[in-house]
């Protein structure tokens, strides 16, 4: 009986330490594929940004997180930022 109770004591702990899942994404993608997919969940609309890259060379389908290069960066990778809706 006492181990229960203080394993239900660990437990509530642990859970008050937990801080809250953020939806921010923050990655490294290649730039060698046309097409990427970025995530699995849909992206927030105007959330998304690549930097040092004008978003006149690309394309996103925030539906289906999917990036297409219209034109291809010179680099070989560039880091994005989103945000997705919560599942």
């Amino acid at each position: 009986m006492l181990l229960i109770l203080l394993m239900t004591v660990q437990l509530s702990q642990a859970q008050k330490n937990l801080s809250p899942a953020s939806n921010l994404r923050t990655k490294k993608i290649s730039t060698i594929d046309r097409d990427v997919m970025l995530d699995t969940l849909s992206i927030v609309p105007q959330t998304f940004k690549i930097n040092n890259v004008l978003s006149s060379q690309y394309i996103i389908d925030v539906i289906n997180a999917r990036l297409t290069w219209l034109q291809k960066p010179t680099s070989d990778s560039v880091e994005i930022s989103y945000r997705v809706y919560s599942s």
